[in-house]
């Protein structure tokens, strides 16, 4: 009888453990997920600073002289633009795309 029970004690002792071990491997899983998704954010939160959404709908953009290096002259956009893409990098079928759409001549 006093055997059955050293034996259960030391079964139920590994047992606790193994499961203060699964425990903490949990717990670090998730703390580091957390961290994660929280730089994720951050960076995002970075990128919208680095790249400000001006509202252009109201200029005329086809009027404009988009030099590589020419600075935009409009209200609150202080950011160099690049030069709109040439028609050589499209693919043949986005090129046809865009033509069935009437964004491309």
């Amino acid at each position: 009888m006093h055997i059955l029970l050293v034996i259960m004690l030391v079964v139920v002792l590994v047992m606790a453990v193994i499961g203060f071990v699964v425990g903490i491997f949990l717990s670090i899983f998730v703390v580091q997920r957390i961290i994660q998704r929280h730089i994720v954010l951050l960076e995002k939160r970075r990128l919208v600073d680095d790249f400000p959404v001006q509202d252009l709908s109201r200029y005329d953009l086809t009027q404009m002289d988009l030099e590589p290096d020419a600075e935009v002259a409009l209200p609150a956009l202080s950011r160099k633009i690049a030069p709109p893409p040439t028609r050589t990098s499209l693919r043949p079928e986005d090129s046809s795309h865009l033509k069935k759409m009437g964004l491309l001549d």
